[in-house]
């Protein structure tokens, strides 16, 4: 989008927001919520002429609302306001209409958090909700510098619960699009696919409430297509299948006496189409484990390791990595201790260690004061 354009659409929301905020009740017709946080952080790198000053920033305003509008079915939107490092960016983050026919069956259509493992379908867009300052750095969102998968899907989501403790998850949407030739990240197309191809997601999940477990396992089916309207480094052009990629994984939750335990485990099956890269086909993995403790009643002290492997030898190189830009494996160890303010506020303490194969690791401590108004 040219700057002008930018300008006019952050102008119009802008106004939209303000109009929606000053109308009286009875005509607005929705609650509204919103997330927000403020940071001050400081980075060390193993090469000290790659340090950055310590700075003072704030997060993503998230404004959000849910409301039903007949007592089967209800809509949400929510829409993520934050600076790029230039200006002011507005993104909708998700926006959707879902019915309910009982208990077992409800299906929605529009643009949901994709169904891939606890994290992404629980802590959504504010700080507030997580224990850490930062999410997993492979689950990061889509224009994350560390993300790996589309978390986000845009199409239709069933959902429904069965059998006592079971629940279901199932996605048929838009499948995912990267621009080789100038992009930076994941595309999920809104209003226009890039091609006839879909992507078909699903998780399964077992809950035993009382005794604090939950487990689930989740699949995607996916493409990732050319989005550039040039021909590419391979030959290609807009539309053209650059991987095909099948994704399997494991997700874990247990929580008793103060403690918690959360996993994700993730096999990406990618397999590149002739002549991209090495036209064959890689496997690679993602996981994480989590380990908190509350103690004080307002305190707790969270630790996260996580872990990123796929192939990136001379010769042996896993295509699909290369072209979202993740050019070697890496693990990151976190630290967070978390003080609840009060139920609307928090402060953590987060410290971050990012260690790549190869390359300079890099160490961030951050202070963050998160928020949620109602």
């Amino acid at each position: 989008m040219n700057p002008t354009k930018k300008t006019l659409s952050l102008l119009t929301s802008a106004l939209c927001g303000a109009a929606l905020l000053a109308a009286p009740a009875a005509y607005a017709g929705i609650d509204l919520g919103v997330m927000g946080d403020v940071s001050y952080y400081s980075t060390s790198s193993s090469d000290p002429t790659k340090d950055e000053p310590n700075a003072f920033a704030f997060g993503g305003l998230d404004l959000y609302s849910t409301q039903k509008i007949d007592p089967q079915t209800s809509t949400f939107f929510e829409m993520v306001m934050e600076n790029d490092g230039e200006q002011f960016v507005v993104d909708i983050e998700r926006y959707w209409i879902k019915h309910e026919f009982d208990r077992a069956f409800s299906l929605g259509a529009g643009r949901f958090h994709a169904p891939l493992g606890y994290w992404n379908r629980n802590f959504h867009h504010g700080v507030f909700l997580q224990d850490t300052v930062s999410r997993p750095s492979f689950l990061d969102f889509e224009d994350g510098s560390t993300a790996t998968l589309p978390m986000h899907v845009v199409g239709l989501l069933a959902e429904g619960k069965f059998a006592g403790n079971f629940g279901y998850e199932l996605s048929y949407a838009n499948s995912s699009a990267f621009d080789t030739v100038s992009g930076s990240e994941i595309l999920i197309p809104n209003v226009a696919d890039v091609n006839n191809k879909k992507a078909a997601l699903g998780r399964l999940m077992y809950q035993l409430p009382a005794q604090g477990l939950h487990v689930a396992g989740f699949f995607m089916d996916n493409s990732l297509s050319e989005a550039s309207t040039s021909t590419d480094a391979y030959g290609l052009t807009f539309g053209d299948e650059l991987v095909k990629q099948m994704v399997y994984g494991l997700d874990f939750r247990y929580e008793k006496a103060g403690f918690d335990v959360l996993a994700e485990y993730y096999n990406l099956n990618n397999d590149a189409q002739p002549g991209v890269g090495d036209g064959q086909s890689h496997t690679g993995t993602e996981y994480y484990v989590q380990l908190g403790y509350r103690f004080a009643d307002k305190f707790k002290a969270t630790y996260r390791h996580e872990d990123v492997s796929f192939d990136a030898e001379v010769g042996n190189v896993d295509e699909y990595y290369q072209i979202i830009g993740r050019t070697e494996p890496w693990k990151t160890e976190v630290a967070c201790l978390r003080y609840d303010v009060s139920d609307s506020n928090a402060l953590m303490l987060e410290y971050k260690n990012e260690k790549p194969d190869t390359g300079d690791s890099v160490k961030t401590t951050t202070l963050n004061w998160s928020f949620m108004m109602f």
